[in-house]
């Protein structure tokens, strides 16, 4: 990726939570590495063994709306460590945010940034979002900040009068 737009985002450090049984069953996942929770932006994650098993998932949204929600989650990444070039693969549902597969989400990648700091001990990755679009970022840690840089295209241009 050459250039690309950088934004500056808070951090929203995940922990360790028990795993919610519904949400795995719902997502189709046998088998899981970690599973965790970051209050601070309300996404759980839930981490596989590879990221195939990541790109593979088929969730049923309108049974994800209807597990018990214990946290008060508001999104749910699911993530793997990535195959090169790629330090580590990623999607994100929300359907409780009207959103079932978001294409490239920034919000869910201040949780994967610090929990990925974590397990690969560096603070600058490349990341995948494996959505049907998907999307490719270089990631950040800086302190209390993950500063995202990805590819954009502009959609509308304006001028706003006060």
């Amino acid at each position: 990726m050459r250039g690309g737009v950088r934004l500056d985002f808070p951090r929203n450090d995940p922990e360790e939570v028990e795993p919610v049984g519904a949400i795995l069953k719902i997502l189709g996942v046998a088998e899981h590495v970690d599973f965790q929770y970051s209050p601070t932006n309300q996404k759980l994650l839930v981490r596989l063994q590879d990221d195939g098993e990541v790109r593979r998932l088929r969730p049923r949204f309108s049974d994800l709306l209807e597990a018990e929600n214990t946290l008060g989650w508001r999104g749910v990444i699911v993530t793997a460590k990535g195959d090169e070039p790629y330090d580590f693969e990623s999607r994100y549902f929300a359907p409780w945010m009207g959103v079932d597969e978001d294409s490239v989400t920034g919000s869910a990648h201040t949780v994967l940034a610090p929990y990925w700091a974590g397990v690969l001990g560096k603070k600058a990755f490349r990341a995948y979002q494996a959505s049907e679009r998907g999307g490719e970022l270089l990631l950040e840690l800086s302190g209390d900040r993950v500063l995202m840089t990805g590819e954009a295209v502009t959609v509308a241009s304006g001028t706003l009068t006060f």
